[in-house]
C-alpha cells in the first residue's frame, strides 16, 4: 500500500508537472505571435520608413535650394551630401516596396479569417452560398457598377462579394465626410447625397464589434484613424478635381443592394451563432 507521505510525493510531483507544462504552453504562445500581431509589427515598421522618407524629401529640398545660393567651395560637399540622401530615399523604397508586400500577403490572411469566421457564425449551412450566387448574378447586371470595375481594373465578381464587408466598413467610413468641412463640395461638384451612404448606418452595426474593428485595421495604412485617414485622401482628390469621386456614391449604393442580398437571417440563425460561440470556447480550453 502507498503511504500518506508517498501520496503526498506523488501529488505534488503531478502538480510540478502540470505546472511545467503550463508554464512551456504559455513560452509558446508569447513566443509564436498571433496574425493581428504580426500584422500590426509590420505596418508599425512600415509606417517608420515612411516617416523617414517623408524626413529625407524635406532635406532634399532644402538641399536643391541651398545649391542654388551657396558658394563654388561649398558646391561638391553639399552635393556629396545630397547623393548620400538620395541613396538612403531609394534603400528605403526598396524597404517600403518589400513591407508593402508583407503587409498585402498578412492583409488577405487577415481578410481570410474575417471572411470565414463571418460565415461560420452567421449563417446556416448552405445559406451563404445560395446568397452568393444571387449578390454574383445582380452584379453582372448592374451597368454602371461593371463600367467602374472596368476603369479601375478591380477585382472579380466573387473577390467583391468576399469582401463586401470591407465596402460596407468603407462606405459608412465615407458617408462621415458629408459632416466635414468638404461636404458642400462633395454635394455639389461631385453629387454625393446623405441617401447613398445611410443605410450603412444599420449595416456595420449589424455587424460584430470585432470583425468591423479587424476591418478598419486592415484599410488603415497610417498612424491615423479610418475617418481622418479617410478626410486626408478624399481633400486631396477634391483639390485635384479627381473625377473619380463621382463613382464612390454609385459604388455604395450597389453595395445597399448585395447586403440586402447577402444579409444573413438573424432569426433563424440565432442557434447558429451560439453552436459558434460554443465551439469557440471549447478551442480555447
Amino acid at each position: 500500500m502507498i503511504s500518506s507521505l508517498q501520496r503526498l510525493l506523488i501529488i505534488a510531483f503531478l502538480l510540478l508537472t502540470l505546472i511545467y507544462d503550463i508554464k512551456n504552453v504559455h513560452a509558446e504562445f508569447f513566443f509564436y505571435e498571433t496574425l493581428d500581431e504580426k500584422y500590426q509589427r509590420f505596418k508599425e515598421k512600415r509606417i517608420i520608413v515612411d516617416n523617414e522618407i517623408e524626413f529625407i524629401e524635406e532635406k532634399l529640398d532644402e538641399l536643391n535650394l541651398l545649391i542654388k545660393r551657396i558658394p563654388s567651395t561649398k558646391y561638391y560637399k553639399v552635393l556629396h551630401e545630397q547623393s548620400k540622401l538620395l541613396q538612403k530615399q531609394n534603400d528605403l523604397s526598396e524597404e517600403h516596396f518589400r513591407l508593402t508586400l508583407k503587409l498585402n500577403k498578412l492583409a488577405e490572411g487577415k481578410l481570410n479569417l474575417i471572411y470565414r469566421t463571418y460565415i461560420a457564425k452567421e449563417y446556416e449551412e448552405g445559406e451563404y452560398e445560395e446568397k452568393f450566387a444571387k449578390a454574383k448574378e445582380y452584379l453582372k447586371k448592374t451597368q454602371l457598377f461593371n463600367e467602374w470595375k472596368m476603369s479601375e481594373g478591380v477585382w472579380n465578381n466573387d473577390e467583391i462579394i468576399k469582401s463586401y464587408l470591407i465596402f460596407i466598413v468603407s462606405c459608412r467610413a465615407l458617408g462621415s465626410l458629408l459632416h466635414s468641412d468638404i461636404a458642400a463640395v462633395l454635394r455639389k461638384e461631385f453629387d454625393w447625397k446623405k441617401k447613398d451612404f445611410i443605410w450603412t448606418k444599420y449595416a456595420v452595426s449589424s455587424i460584430d464589434i470585432k470583425l468591423v474593428k479587424n476591418i478598419k485595421e486592415l484599410l488603415i495604412t497610417g498612424p491615423d484613424n479610418l475617418k481622418k485617414e479617410l478626410y486626408n485622401t478624399i481633400k486631396n482628390a477634391v483639390v485635384r478635381g479627381d473625377s473619380s469621386l463621382r463613382n464612390i456614391p454609385m459604388v455604395c449604393r450597389t453595395f445597399e443592394e448585395v447586403h440586402n442580398i447577402v444579409f444573413p437571417n438573424k432569426r433563424k440563425n440565432i442557434i447558429n451563432s451560439m453552436l459558434f460561440y460554443i465551439r469557440e470556447w471549447f478551442n480555447k480550453k
